[in-house]
């Protein structure tokens, strides 16, 4: 079905930042989805050069075209009038990392009344979010970078900070000493659900086809057993405590996306926990 080209017809560029595990420009392969997204474009003649560049900026010079996509944005309204965006490739959420010390707990938004909450400019946190934002709910304060945050929340200038929970156990490694780290860790509770895609901006010609020749290099990915096979080598078993349960998958609204054959994707492979 899907036909394996034996040589490269072209190379794309990417633009992304630093997302550990998933996008790491000090590991050869990038990162877990940068590994995902250069296999399933080989699947097609595609190779891709990434550049990494913080957040704001990759997604800034994606959609003036400087490069030819971005890698890995969720779907929102305003991104969606932008970009083209390809299927889904992983589920991605969010958790509250809070101090241990707070003793930090919620059910419902309403729990979350008056505390402060650090955010980074150009992510998309999420209807429950964006809703407690504007309600004046909770406080916020912004910040260029993820990790101006955890060092705000360390300090205890911040109640709260959403994340990702692999890449910000993995960026509080990486910025605190040894009893430093251990003042944090985060509510399992997810705030905002949702999945990673590929995005084209739509100022260029190529950017619906570029996505397309995407998709059918993942499927072929999948199809072939790869996919799961790069899962279950990039994730060790300390690290998938902390991603998705298999069952609970991320299906973006079609009409918002525009994306036409997007399939309910899980995080783990079918050999794993």
């Amino acid at each position: 079905m899907f036909a394996i080209p034996a040589t490269h017809a072209r190379t794309i560029t990417l633009s992304t930042g630093e997302w550990p595990p998933y996008f790491d420009s000090s590991l050869d392969n990038h990162g877990l989805l940068a590994q995902i997204i250069t296999e399933a474009y080989d699947n097609v003649g595609i190779s891709v050069d990434y550049s990494f560049l913080p957040w704001s900026r990759a997604l800034a010079m994606a959609h003036h075209g400087t490069y030819d996509g971005s890698a890995a944005w969720s779907c929102t309204a305003a991104r969606s009038e932008n970009f083209h965006f390809s299927q889904p490739i992983l589920p991605l959420y969010y958790v509250f990392f809070v101090r241990k010390d707070s003793q930090f707990d919620w059910r419902q938004i309403d729990d979350l009344k008056g505390l402060t909450i650090g955010l980074t400019q150009d992510y998309a946190y999420g209807d429950q979010l964006t809703s407690a934002v504007d309600r004046g709910l909770v406080n916020t304060d912004m910040t260029a970078s993820d990790e101006s945050n955890f060092r705000k929340l360390q300090a205890g200038r911040i109640d709260l900070f959403p994340m990702d929970p692999l890449t910000g156990l993995q960026m509080i490694d990486r910025l605190f000493s040894g009893a430093e780290a251990r003042q944090l860790t985060y509510h399992p509770r997810p705030i905002h659900q949702a999945s990673y895609h590929l995005i084209f901006s739509r100022q260029q010609d190529n950017g619906g086809e570029l996505a397309q020749q995407f998709n059918r290099g993942l499927e072929a990915l999948r199809s072939s057993g790869r996919f799961a096979e790069i899962l279950d080598s990039q994730l060790g078993d300390s690290q998938r405590w902390h991603a998705l349960d298999p069952l609970l998958t991320i299906k973006p609204p079609r009409g918002r996306c525009r994306i036409n054959d997007a399939r309910t994707v899980g995080f783990h492979s079918k050999s794993s926990r």
